[in-house]
């Protein structure tokens, strides 16, 4: 069978359907958003790796990834049950009830949020020294717990943009804002106390309290007329009970998203852990496109289900996974033949991580293909189906990273994390399929018979 991939690219942008052009609009503006943060994001690891040097970018890792799962624990859910509230008010232009969905939100994160950073705090001073054989470490995960308040809120105000289409000032703050203030106030901090190694860790939370009051800022601005129309808000019994199994589904993909970073910070050392965090930072380009796409997606999906619209999300999610099929190819070609180059940019060191990378771009790239299962579920209120199938994966996960780091160091964990990635989207697409009837994964003529 002839193939003919310029042709296949141009046929994805054809058509006259409204939902598809607003597609490609949301991720145009998305898709370059995250290639300007994915810029800065990498010249933040290029002049920690070259600067601080492996170890650093390692404590730097753990740091954040700990952070990150007392996030997740401040925020209940609710970054991903929000978008769904308020684009389902946003359709009706239903200013007052979004509001309303908005402060009782933050009632719930407000005090959740000071209870996970105290927590986080706790966690550095107490647990850390007997978890981590490294001793910077404790202070390191000390003063991030500065940051989690500010990560709660500030992760909440961009799904809240998300939820009302306002992709462009999400994406600015998720993923340009933070890499580039995170560069900017390394070089300024570099510049007046030398190179003291948890630097980057205070660059990071100054960035966290701004990235949250400008967030704010544009969130307030964004907010359409009070203008009461159509169902009424929420109450916070209503918010609470959607968000929890989100929150274990997001505890889930963080379990796989990050394991392999701490379960390398406790079987080897914080070198290792830089070695593999740069390699996983790459990775990430084989599914950026994904994430580009999900940014408009959600509240795509949510509308249309709440319309009773099978027929187009149906045809929305196969579309979109073709888009990101096609855009996450190249990226892929190209990260599996240059992956010792790449890397070597970063210095000779990290060259020894290209079998890592390799991997994980394997896994990334079947993230790719299977299209925004994950959010499909969630949008559709089948939260609990997507849940059960993290869940599972997770426990692989563990399981996997645990048998093959203590054996092959970065690699299993690379080779752990890529399985553990294939076992979730496929899962999650079966599950698609049991509900609704249907694929929206993508399958190219050319793999066919």
């Amino acid at each position: 069978m002839e193939f003919h991939p310029i042709k296949r690219i141009k046929s994805i942008f054809s058509g006259s359907d409204t939902h598809r052009h607003e597609i490609i609009r949301g991720t145009s503006t998305a898709f370059l958003l995250k290639v300007g943060g994915l810029f800065f994001s990498y010249l933040f690891n290029l002049y920690m790796a070259r600067v601080y040097g492996a170890s650093v970018i390692g404590t730097f890792a753990l740091s954040v990834t700990i952070a990150s799962i007392f996030v997740l624990f401040g925020q209940m859910g609710t970054r991903t049950s929000i978008i769904r509230f308020i684009a389902g008010h946003a359709a009706q232009n239903n200013g007052a009830a979004i509001r309303l969905i908005l402060a009782r939100t933050l009632s719930l994160l407000v005090p959740s949020s000071l209870v996970a950073g105290m927590s986080l705090w706790a966690f550095g001073n107490y647990v850390a020294p007997a978890l981590f054989t490294d001793a910077t470490l404790r202070p390191a995960f000390m003063i991030i717990a500065i940051a989690v308040p500010f990560l709660v809120i500030a992760g909440v105000n961009a799904s809240a943009l998300r939820g009302l289409k306002r992709i462009r000032a999400s994406y600015l703050f998720q993923a340009t804002f933070t890499p580039l203030s995170n560069l900017l106030l390394l070089l300024v901090l570099t510049t007046v106390f030398a190179t003291y190694y948890l630097l980057p860790i205070w660059a990071y939370c100054i960035t966290a309290a701004l990235s949250m009051a400008f967030s704010a800022l544009v969130l307030k601005r964004a907010l359409p007329p009070r203008a009461n129309i159509g169902a009424p808000a929420e109450s916070r019994v209503a918010i609470w009970r959607a968000s929890m199994p989100m929150m274990m589904s997001s505890a889930m993909l963080l379990i796989l998203g990050w394991t392999d970073i701490v379960m390398l910070g406790i079987f080897t050392n914080t070198n290792e852990v830089g070695l593999y965090r740069i390699a996983q930072r790459l990775s990430i380009l084989t599914s950026f496109s994904l994430v580009a796409v999900n940014s408009i997606m959600a509240p795509k999906f949510s509308e249309l289900y709440s319309q009773a619209d099978l027929e187009g999300l149906k045809r929305l999610a196969q579309f979109a996974a073709r888009l990101i099929f096609w855009t996450s190819l190249p990226v892929l070609l190209a990260l599996l033949i240059l992956a010792k180059p790449i890397l070597g940019i970063f210095g000779p060191d990290f060259e020894i991580a290209a079998y890592a990378l390799m991997a994980l771009c394997a896994g990334q790239f079947i993230n790719a293909g299977c299209g925004s299962v994950g959010f499909l579920l969630d949008m559709t209120g089948n939260q609990v189906s997507f849940r059960n199938v993290l869940i599972s994966a997770a426990i692989l996960n563990i399981t996997l990273n645990a048998l093959l780091i203590p054996r092959f160091g970065i690699l299993g964990a690379g080779l752990a994390t890529a399985v553990s990635t294939a076992a979730w989207n496929l899962g999650a697409s079966f599950s698609v399929y049991n509900l609704f009837g249907f694929w929206i994964g993508y399958k190219p003529k050319f793999l066919e018979s």
